[in-house]
């Protein structure tokens, strides 16, 4: 998969490979609710836990619904999310195994 990205230091388009193509794809997914693409199984239920009151019940829940997200890629082979609330959303510190690569990364989400 390759990922364009706009670079606003010339104008050009740069080709994200690799690891950070990897933490990218990761983000998408996250980013996209799931049954509004092409495909049922992509994307996440992330936005149907926004205003949830702040639990530790709600915030298990979502650090299974990441896990649960980032593992429908079949070149994860783990991944460990831990996950925090924010003053507006919360933040998920997140690890992934690929291919022997441990990228770890964090996502947040404000809303």
């Amino acid at each position: 998969m390759i990922d364009l990205t706009f670079n606003m230091s010339n104008g050009d388009c740069e080709v994200i490979t690799d690891d950070e193509n990897m933490i990218m794809s990761c983000i998408r997914r996250l980013d996209t609710r799931v049954n509004t693409t092409l495909y049922d199984e992509y994307g996440s239920k992330l936005s149907n836990l926004l205003g949830l009151r702040k639990t530790d019940v709600n915030l298990e829940f979502l650090n299974q619904t990441v896990n649960e997200c980032l593992s429908q890629d079949e070149r994860v082979s783990d991944c460990s999310v831990n996950t925090q609330y924010t003053a507006d959303g919360f933040k998920s510190d997140i690890k992934i195994v690929y291919m022997d690569n441990i990228l770890e990364f964090t996502y947040d989400v404000n809303g």
